[in-house]
């Protein structure tokens, strides 16, 4: 099974949301994850928890976030 986490979204987000998906690779070794979200401010933390070339980890880039802020129809139009 493979699932997507979205590393930039939540609270204390993306050290929390890292420090998460380290657990599950060690925890269900029969899931393969997809970290998305913007990889130059992940690094450190990918470094920080030795998950960085991690083989059941995939790393997709983000250039872009959606802020709690930005109204809804603004962020669907663009």
């Amino acid at each position: 099974m493979r699932i997507a986490v979205d590393a930039m979204g939540g609270d204390y987000a993306p050290a929390v949301v890292v420090e998460g998906i380290t657990a599950a690779l060690y925890d269900f070794p029969e899931y393969e994850l997809t970290i998305v979200g913007h990889l130059g401010k992940l690094a450190y933390y990918l470094e920080k928890y030795g998950i960085e070339d991690h083989p059941r980890l995939k790393k997709v880039h983000a250039e872009q976030a959606v802020e709690m802020s930005d109204p809804s129809t603004v962020v669907l139009r663009a």
